[in-house]
């Protein structure tokens, strides 16, 4: 039990580890002139879909730069989305073999690294969010959380993310049933 635990906090610190140089280059400069581009689309010529972002940021510009705002969100948005993945394959720590090739496989936590250019890409937001509910729904089957808490949690967590993504990136829409049917289970 031990060694299969340290196989999964070793593959969760390598994965970490990874991730920072690309962090830490983007607090200096944009990795890929496309995806931060995209990113300063706002609100400043009216409503326009995947503004609320580019919104924030030039809201917040007089306080912290563009290129540090966008880092620091994307940079805790990885972060979060990589604990949220370890957390449900932790229940798989029993096949080691499939933590690798989940771990460091090139499309899942790897993507953003092997394709620089979809490092701070808006799509991570739908990804955090579908990994917050599986994460929900997996610990509430294990401890049997009441419905009224489940309800709580759609109420004061899930539906606002959800609105807040459907601003950022319009095709949060699709995933919409993603969460219903994780919602149905």
């Amino acid at each position: 039990m031990l060694k299969k635990q340290l196989i999964l906090n070793t593959i969760f610190i390598l994965v970490i580890i990874l991730y920072i140089p690309n962090i830490l280059q983007s607090f200096k400069e944009p990795l890929h002139s496309y995806s931060f581009s995209e990113l300063h689309i706002n609100y400043l010529g009216g409503f326009i879909r995947r503004g609320f972002l580019g919104e924030i940021s030039r809201l917040f510009s007089p306080l912290i730069n563009n290129l540090h705002f966008f880092a620091l969100v994307f940079a805790t948005l990885y972060f979060i989305h990589i604990i949220l993945f370890f957390k449900l394959i932790k229940k798989l720590e029993n096949f080691s073999l499939i933590i690798i090739l989940l771990s460091l496989g090139p499309s899942l936590l790897m993507f953003p690294l092997t394709h620089p250019e979809n490092y701070m890409r808006k799509e991570i937001f739908f990804i955090v969010a579908i990994l917050s509910h599986s994460l929900f729904i997996y610990k509430s089957s294990l401890i049997k959380i009441p419905l009224k808490d489940y309800a709580s949690f759609q109420k004061f967590y899930l539906i606002p993310f959800l609105i807040l993504n459907i601003l950022i990136h319009e095709a949060q829409i699709f995933f919409i049933s993603v969460h219903l049917l994780l919602s149905y289970f």
